[in-house]
């Protein structure tokens, strides 16, 4: 029956209108489609990025998937990281209330390295991290009042171990938990910055706790005082300038002092005054430092007596409390974003590269409206294709 149909010339050419139609009508949807989910939803912004030399292919592709892990993390699901050139790429964001350029700005500039570092050793950092173990507590009002952010993790087998053979007999000692500690620089304070909200020691053994807390690998990162510049000077200038070529100062710097370091060829690296402030935690027997935002350090809490015997522990947080300034919503808002800016970092493997942000657009993208249009053309093309072929079904009954 079905020969003797495609042998009548009339429903030959019906049959052959038929999938002709299907096949236009599916061609041109599929183009539509594609140019529509090409173009940014509508409230995207455009971040450029500049890598600081060109880079090959495979090292490329690192740096997209270490800023797409990070912009996944930061809470950003729908956001598209494309390549430019060799050292150039942007990424599309698509914005909410609760987030702002500057932020995820800030998120994307830093090389997102996190270290743990324990009697200037290594002991933890993003390569020993589940990236399914992050979690991000909701903020919350701690014992002493202040609004608290608390980000936990889990370890790799292997990085337990690295981190249990660190600790190992450093009962009470401080764990120092950076995020984009800088390299190759020195940091220059004043007296009355060394010791900031810290009253019961003097210049130099706040100096000594600073310097501390920047060794690492049987290196140190120099922390001078800037008030007896002729003999910082005479340091700075017998310092091996291929391995600290930045000098971390505070904004306020007097412009000889800062025309002095340009002149021996430092980088300047200016920060708030209250950045450049550490703030330190007094407990009954000991003191020790709690925050330096200069320097990426987020915490230092002391390791408790139990893991440092050679148990490997799995289980880690960092944590921290909002400045009380403003309302308590402030510093909820506060608590929020330091959270998720954390939980980002720790998701994503360090840039390989450094990244500079160059500019930022407002992209006039698809709105949810129009690519709903579209699901809804998908839709009807299938019940229309559903329906061609019920009529080719009927014919050929008919001729039966």
């Amino acid at each position: 029956m079905v020969t003797e149909l495609l042998g009548d010339r009339t429903v030959r050419l019906i049959f052959l209108a038929v999938i002709l139609a299907l096949l236009s009508s599916a061609l041109a949807l599929t183009y539509v489609v594609k140019l529509a989910y090409s173009v940014p939803p509508a409230n995207t912004t455009r971040i450029h990025m500049q890598l600081e030399h060109d880079v090959d292919n495979a090292t490329m592709h690192e740096v997209t998937g270490a800023i797409s892990m990070r912009l996944f993390g930061f809470g950003l699901d729908e956001s598209k990281v494309q390549q430019v050139s060799g050292s150039e790429l942007y990424a599309d964001v698509q914005m909410t209330d609760q987030m702002s350029i500057s932020e995820i700005t800030s998120l994307l500039n830093g090389s997102g390295r996190y270290e743990g570092i324990v009697d200037g050793k290594v002991a933890v950092s993003n390569d020993d991290i589940l990236p399914g173990s992050i979690r991000a507590a909701s903020p919350y009002t701690g014992q002493s009042g202040g609004v608290a952010w608390e980000v936990g993790f889990a370890l790799t087998e292997s990085g337990a171990m690295r981190f249990s053979n660190v600790v190992r007999g450093k009962a009470n000692y401080p764990v120092y938990m950076f995020v984009n500690r800088p390299e190759n620089s020195v940091i220059l304070m004043t007296r009355a910055e060394v010791l900031g909200n810290n009253t019961l020691m003097n210049t130099s053994e706040g100096l000594a706790v600073l310097r501390d807390a920047m060794r690492e690998d049987n290196s140190s990162m120099p922390v001078l005082l800037i008030d007896d510049w002729n003999g910082t000077r005479a340091q700075l200038e017998a310092l091996n300038r291929s391995a600290y070529n930045k000098a971390i100062v505070s904004e306020g710097v007097s412009p000889s002092v800062a025309s002095d370091l340009q002149a021996m060829g430092f980088e300047l690296v200016r920060v708030p005054e209250e950045d450049l402030t550490p703030s330190y935690y007094f407990g009954d027997n000991n003191m020790s430092l709690a925050e330096w935002k200069a320097v990426g350090l987020l915490t230092a809490p002391l390791l408790n007596p139990q893991i440092t015997q050679g148990q490997a522990s799995r289980f880690f947080s960092i944590s921290g409390t909002a400045p009380r300034v403003g309302t308590q919503q402030d510093q909820y808002g506060y608590a929020e974003r330091e959270s998720r800016m954390i939980k980002a970092i720790l998701y994503s493997s360090p840039l390989p590269v450094k990244v500079s942000i160059t500019g930022t657009e407002s992209i006039a993208g698809t709105p949810p409206e129009g690519r709903e249009i579209i699901d809804y053309a998908l839709i009807c093309e299938g019940a229309g294709t559903l329906l061609l072929l019920a009529i080719i079904a009927v014919l050929l009954v008919r001729r039966k």
